[in-house]
């Protein structure tokens, strides 16, 4: 995928929310959505050993697990804030990668 620069018309939008207040988890699911990223298909009724309804009662082992994780990461990225990353970032690269990002948003105005 190819992504250029184009100036627009159009006014800018109102400002948003101060990046200490965004959580990258707030990102993911704007733009992912809120659900779970597993999703169960029910293989103990629909595998190749499928078992009767009344023996799949609750959540199987595989469920649970991908469910602690799913929760473990969605805790993970609801504790770091854009204001973080961006913070981070600019620790990695010696002070120079923010600088680079505004430099290159003032531009593009």
């Amino acid at each position: 995928m190819c992504l250029e620069r184009r100036r627009s018309r159009a006014r800018r939008p109102p400002p948003g929310r101060p990046a200490a207040q965004i959580t990258v988890l707030q990102v993911v699911q704007a733009i992912d959505g809120p659900e779970p990223a597993f999703r169960c298909t029910e293989i103990r009724r629909n595998g190749p050993l499928a078992v009767p309804d009344d023996q799949c009662s609750g959540q199987c082992a595989i469920a649970r697990a991908m469910a602690a994780a799913e929760k473990a990461w969605r805790d993970a990225l609801a504790g770091v804030s854009i204001d973080d990353l961006g913070r981070g970032i600019d620790e990695d690269s010696s002070g120079t990668a923010m600088r680079a990002v505004r430099e290159w948003l003032a531009d593009a105005r």
